[in-house]
């Protein structure tokens, strides 16, 4: 079949699905021919797997799946969790000169795949609720002191979140168990030193035992960047930022227009043209 040994990692918002939790029927359809094809298709995202499942399970996917910015992955066939990092909790060092210089912000923590607000923000709240997650406000009290952290984010316009962006950059040092990145323009995420898409690729790379030049990646924004990099061929989708369209193959059409679909097309030209 024309897909054998090939895997397929999409990232979800802005590149499988829109942001109003649409998935273009071009996508299903791509996805079901690539693997029954022989191909295997899974997600690379931000989000847990937990408030991935429904979305997951509606599709083909027979593939481990990164999640949580590479945090975790996680099978869904199995329903197994196969690897997690979990964040040290010395990262609410940050929460305080956040809330000092962004009143308005919101901080969320991500507690065993549970979103806890910690600080209310109406981003917060729609963040929460996108998720389909409770909207439940917490005090870091609420949380017992041994449960596993994913990750810690804070939730802001955009502008607010550019300010978060530039202190948090200042205030991270290199000895940090952690590392910052901005997931959308009204997030900003605190993660494991060693969760990152990127390193989700070469973990399943090696979990599969899968060459790294036979996984392909599509993703659209800056926290996909070291994940399509990681690949061994990248596409991101027409109108993301520059910075990642500097680090990928192959440019498809909008989410909207189906670009994972199109990807799909472009892997398949690709096999054949090299045989």
């Amino acid at each position: 079949m024309i897909f054998d040994g090939i895997v397929l990692l999409s990232d979800i918002d802005g590149t499988l699905s829109t942001y109003e939790r649409k998935i273009p029927q071009k996508n299903i359809d791509a996805i079901e021919y690539f693997t029954k094809n022989g191909g295997r298709f899974g997600v690379a995202t931000g989000r847990t797997a937990f408030s991935d499942g429904k979305m997951i399970r509606n599709l083909a996917v027979n593939c481990p799946c990164i999640a949580v910015n590479g945090g975790a992955i996680y099978d869904y066939q199995k329903e197994q969790l196969l690897f997690a990092a979990y964040l040290d909790h010395s990262a609410t060092n940050l929460f305080a000169p956040i809330i000092d210089a962004v009143p308005g912000v919101g901080i969320e923590i991500n507690v065993d795949g549970v979103l806890h607000c910690i600080k209310y923000s109406d981003r917060s709240r729609d963040h929460i609720m996108y998720e389909r997650s409770e909207f439940t406000q917490y005090t870091l009290q609420d949380i017992p002191a041994d449960a596993n952290w994913f990750k810690a984010l804070f939730a802001a316009t955009p502008e607010e979140i550019d300010k978060v962006e530039q202190l948090c950059n200042q205030l991270i040092g290199k000895d940090n168990p952690f590392y910052v990145i901005r997931s959308e323009p009204t997030l900003f995420e605190i993660l494991p030193k060693d969760a990152t898409k990127g390193e989700g690729v070469r973990r399943l790379s090696k979990l599969l035992s899968i060459p790294i030049e036979n996984i392909y990646a599509i993703g659209d924004y800056y926290n996909d960047i070291d994940f399509l990099q990681a690949a061994g061929f990248s596409a991101t989708v027409e109108g993301a930022p520059k910075e990642v369209l500097a680090v990928t193959d192959y440019v498809a059409c909008s989410c909207e227009q189906g670009a994972v679909a199109d990807f799909i097309m472009f892997i398949e030209q690709k096999i054949k043209s090299s045989k």
